[in-house]
């Protein structure tokens, strides 16, 4: 029994364990996933007003624009310095090195979109927009759509390995509770036929007690509070009785002589 509680409160416990490693992980994914994505977002909402900008006519919306522009690129640095404290593996360090290196590259050619832009040079805008700027932006695009794979990829792994560990504990407990039930059944065993030897060991001294009983040549008897209870042989004979039952119904003052040798009669 004892075994038994200790199988279950093992695998209780590796259960919650791995229940706890699987939230933390996907948790910290999750997290890692939204932000990528928030980031991919921001980037192609300034790639929306950026050619909103270029192909505008009016000043005033123009510098609204460009004020919404300005925001979208906070937004996404603000995301971006919460992911980089979060990155642990090697190929989320690398791929963030990557979308550094490219913003560092489209940065200075989106702001030269813009200002071309906003100083009314709308077919240089355009031109720059068309040969730089988009190819750049779909490269950023492309490689936040990787970062969110790669959690995507991780929480996928985090499920295996939990699942995988899931198999290896209900297999251990299979195998132990396995062992705890022969063990249980070679107590059984042991334990019954231990029984079984002191009942045949107390059969065997109930028949010699029994037979001495029986076959003893001087009157025996049993007797308690209320009277005879049992009798041998010899008892019978000396007192001229026929069964057990009739002696039984005797009592002891019956057996005696009607008057005692100091003169005292037997039911005094």
């Amino acid at each position: 029994m004892l075994l038994m509680v200790a199988v279950i409160g093992l695998g209780v416990t590796q259960m919650a364990h791995l229940n706890t490693e699987l939230a933390n992980v996907v948790s910290v994914n999750n997290v890692k996933t939204r932000l990528a994505s928030q980031m991919r977002d921001s980037l192609r909402d300034r790639a929306v007003l950026m050619h909103n900008i270029v192909v505008s006519i009016d000043p005033w919306e123009k510098d609204a624009l460009f004020l919404q522009f300005q925001e979208y690129g906070e937004r996404y640095a603000k995301d971006r310095s919460q992911l980089v404290t979060m990155l642990s593996t090697q190929g989320e360090k690398q791929l963030m090195d990557e979308i550094d290196t490219i913003i560092v590259i489209n940065q200075p050619v989106m702001f030269s979109v813009v200002e071309a832009a906003l100083d009314e040079n709308n077919y240089g805008a355009l031109t720059l927009l068309q040969e730089e700027a988009i190819p750049l932006q779909n490269r950023l695009v492309a490689a936040l759509d990787n970062m969110t794979s790669l959690q995507r990829e991780a929480n996928e792994a985090a499920l295996r390995k939990t699942f995988a560990a899931y198999q290896a504990t209900r297999n251990l407990m299979l195998v132990l509770g396995i062992f705890a039930t022969l063990l249980a059944a070679l107590v059984a065993v042991l334990v019954g036929r231990r029984m079984l030897t002191q009942t045949r060991q107390l059969g065997t001294e109930k028949l010699k007690y029994q037979t001495l009983f029986e076959t003893n040549s001087d009157a025996v008897v049993i007797l308690d509070d209320k009277g005879f209870t049992d009798c041998n042989p010899a008892t019978l004979s000396l007192f001229g009785m026929d069964s057990v039952a009739d002696f039984r119904d005797c009592t002891i003052p019956q057996l005696g002589s009607p008057i005692q040798a100091d003169g005292m009669t037997a039911y005094d």
